[in-house]
């Protein structure tokens, strides 16, 4: 049987359409199953499948798993103008201009460079692609992890028979000693008598 340690690390990455997810997973000796998962917004609704999939692969212990994202270029995202709002800072600038009687331009850099005049829109992505890319994802870092665990285990099992085997020879050493031993106090212990009689006469 082969030994498997607690700790290890895994890293998978799955691509699907314009989407790559990474998942990064660390685990620890645990007596329970402590998992938690940090993940983005997006990936919210998945959260309990991530869950289930690292418990079903790995039992127990404590478990962190990362989840990431990163979207293709032509997938980052809109930019939109908010023109009712471009609309009033423009009127705010035009009445501070007359107020102060100022002659400066007011220009379109000085407007959309105000808070949320320009929005950019997440670009949706399809819930079913990153279910699909996210168990991928997830199912690599566990492979890496288990394959880890299982080398740090048999680096474990070998220090362990090292320790054994050279335990072995000790007991062995003792076992031929120890018919001895007793021959060997009876002998000190004669001389000593023999010394204390010596200085007694």
């Amino acid at each position: 049987m082969s030994l498997k340690s607690m700790t290890g690390y895994g890293k998978g990455e799955a691509q699907q359409e314009e989407v790559t997810v990474t998942v990064e997973i660390k685990t620890v000796n645990h007596r329970y199953a402590d998992i938690s998962v940090r993940l983005p917004r997006t990936f919210l609704s998945h959260e309990n499948g991530v869950r289930k999939q690292i418990g079903k692969a790995l039992g127990r212990g404590k478990i962190d798993a990362f989840v990431n994202y990163e979207l293709a270029s032509g997938a980052q995202g809109v930019p939109t103008v908010n023109r009712e709002l471009a609309a009033s800072y423009h009127g705010l600038f035009v009445d501070l201009a007359r107020e102060f009687d100022l002659n400066d331009q007011i220009t379109v850099s000085h407007i959309i460079n105000q808070k949320d005049v320009v929005q950019v829109k997440e670009a949706e992505i399809d819930e079913a692609v990153l279910g699909v890319c996210l168990g991928q994802a997830t199912a690599m870092a566990l492979e890496q992890l288990i394959v880890m665990r299982l080398a740090e285990g048999e680096e474990t099992r070998k220090d362990l028979e090292e320790r054994l085997n050279a335990a072995e020879k000790m007991l062995v050493q003792i076992l031929k000693r120890a018919p001895q031993v007793p021959l060997e106090w009876q002998e000190k212990l004669t001389e000593r008598l023999t010394r204390l009689q010596q200085g007694i006469e």
